[in-house]
């Protein structure tokens, strides 16, 4: 889960919380914690205290506009929100939260550090492809084939 879908969840799941009135101090604390916190991330941004309000009223009529001002407002990287969010659900889904339905997946730099390791550089000149990661050898060393390099080694063309 993404972090801003996770504040989102959390919001949602705190509204209903709160409108059947059962909820333990701790859960309710918590929820107003975390409605503190989205409000100051939404401040001074149009329409985001609106987008807040709305959203208590209608949480899934309202799911994607909040998501998007909080994305927009940087929800995504503010660990203390996301702490927010994530204690929330701990407290009044504790199953769930024990089972990971709300493990939010790793920040988008790690993994773009990860996707920069896999980038292979190829160009196509005079329909082979060279790897120019590793000088010297073409992509058929590497296991590719295309209309250079069909199966019976005769050109494709």
């Amino acid at each position: 889960m993404d972090p801003v879908a996770l504040i989102v969840t959390a919001l949602a799941e705190g509204t209903a919380l709160e409108l059947q009135d059962t909820s333990a101090t701790a859960v309710q604390d918590a929820y107003a914690s975390l409605w503190a916190r989205v409000r100051k991330r939404l401040a001074g941004r149009p329409e985001g205290a609106t987008v807040l309000a709305r959203h208590a009223e209608a949480p899934q009529t309202w799911e994607v506009p909040l998501s998007v001002a909080l994305t927009a407002a940087g929800a995504a990287c503010d660990t203390d929100l996301i702490a927010a969010a994530t204690n929330l659900l701990r407290l009044a889904d504790e199953p769930g939260f024990r089972s990971g339905k709300y493990a939010v997946d790793p920040p988008g730099p790690q993994a773009a550090q990860i996707a920069d390791h896999s980038v292979a550089d190829h160009s196509v000149t005079d329909h082979s492809i060279t790897d120019r990661s590793v000088p010297g050898q073409s992509a058929t060393d590497h296991g590719v084939s295309g209309p250079h390099n069909s199966l019976n080694g005769q050109s494709g063309h």
